[in-house]
């Protein structure tokens, strides 16, 4: 909870001139704590999201309503603050580093097939359907997606 509300700190310092990647910075290092562990920058991290994306058009294939209705609720408290965190790096993304956002979406969804849903699970079904209808210009999965992310609410 501390770490928290720090995080929230650094990002509304981040709209007063202070440094921006500092709350990115502090989210990774709280993932860190909480035993998760992002992919370190380069090359194998792009690959995994590149692949990641390219299985969007499979995703809504299978992604059914029954499939979201029978998605049980994330029990685990540590999943959850990971998830609740990864939904704050998705925020601090936008203003420092968006080719980010995917990336960090493409993880809470993963968490939410893993673990369950949590209120995280629509804000990154909702944003890899944006993704997929303006930077992937796949307009099926953007509204597979979102019709997935309302169903999760």
């Amino acid at each position: 909870k501390a770490y928290d509300t720090l995080v929230d700190v650094e990002m509304a310092d981040m709209h007063n001139d202070g440094d921006k990647y500092t709350a990115l910075k502090l989210c990774t290092h709280v993932l860190a704590q909480l035993g998760y562990k992002l992919p370190k920058p380069g090359i194998g991290r792009t690959v995994h999201t590149i692949v990641r994306l390219l299985m969007l058009k499979r995703m809504r294939r299978w992604l059914t309503p029954k499939m979201i209705a029978d998605m049980p609720l994330v029990t685990n408290r540590k999943e959850e603050a990971i998830m609740a965190m990864m939904s704050k790096m998705i925020t601090i993304c936008f203003l420092t580093k968006p080719e980010l956002i995917p990336f960090v979406s493409l993880q809470i969804v993963d968490l939410t097939f893993k673990y369950g849903t949590s209120e995280y699970s629509p804000g990154a079904f909702l944003g890899l359907g944006v993704f997929a209808g303006i930077v992937i210009g796949d307009a099926k999965t953007r509204r597979v997606l979102g019709q997935r992310a309302l169903e999760l609410m």
